[in-house]
């Protein structure tokens, strides 16, 4: 079988700037970047995700090189009490809806494995902190064009099912209490989402609006950084009746 050609990003093209170098992750470094300042950016370069076929890595080229064209140099002095991570998730937000909504390339697939994406949605319903929930939330953010508007990108639409599954179904094992922090999440992360992207016609959300609203937002999330409690996750198993029945053994 031939190996088909690494799919290389010109991140030179929407730039108009010619020294960038464009690295491929790696194992060992899996984390896509972009590094405005010194021009450097790092992308799986596949075309096709050897596990279940689809085209992952073109929706994280087509968001890092939404980076390059948006995002500025460095995230800039931080305001007071603010968070870097706050920074970095409403950025994400904006630059998926600038993608759409301003180049008309819409984030129209999955970012990782459908598989993979149920797991780690899993493994943060169930021990991941509030904090970390609301962060996921806003970093999972993408629409795609539709005729009237915008709608979630298949990506996203799924996040957001897989919370509200786990805050709907009366058949898992979750309790009131942290399927009332679920909910508070979805709710923080719908509203912020929200606030960013709503603007007078033809403008688009600027970063300045990013620094100011992760201000807020790192207010939030500094009150629930802690990670759940086993009990507080689970719910409580049913404690049998203290009825009439006799013992085991008994007629």
């Amino acid at each position: 079988m031939t190996k088909q050609p690494k799919a290389y990003p010109y991140p030179q093209i929407v730039t108009k700037d010619d020294s960038w170098h464009v690295m491929e992750t790696t194992e060992q470094d899996p984390q896509p970047r972009t590094d405005n300042l010194n021009r450097q950016m790092y992308v799986p370069m596949d075309r096709a995700c050897e596990y279940c076929g689809i085209n992952h890595s073109r929706m994280i080229r087509r968001h890092e090189l939404g980076h390059a064209k948006w995002s500025p140099k460095t995230m800039g002095k931080l305001l007071r009490g603010t968070r870097s991570d706050a920074v970095e998730a409403l950025e994400e937000v904006r630059i998926n809806y600038l993608l759409t909504a301003k180049a008309k390339l819409d984030m129209d697939s999955w970012m990782l494995c459908k598989d993979k994406l149920d797991m780690d949605i899993q493994q943060l319903i169930y021990n991941g902190s509030i904090a970390d929930a609301i962060l996921y939330l806003l970093a999972s953010y993408s629409v795609v064009e539709e005729r009237y508007g915008h709608k979630d990108s298949p990506h996203f639409a799924h996040v957001k099912e897989l919370f509200r599954d786990a805050i709907d179904n009366d058949l898992n094992n979750l309790s009131d209490l942290r399927k009332s922090e679920l909910n508070y999440a979805m709710n923080i992360a719908n509203k912020f989402q929200h606030d960013l992207l709503s603007h007078r016609y033809n403008q688009i959300p600027s970063y300045r609006k990013v620094q100011k609203l992760a201000e807020k937002l790192s207010f939030i999330l500094n009150q629930f950084i802690d990670k759940p409690k086993p009990e507080d996750v689970i719910k409580p198993e049913p404690q049998p009746s203290s009825g009439g029945e006799g013992e085991e053994g008994e007629s």
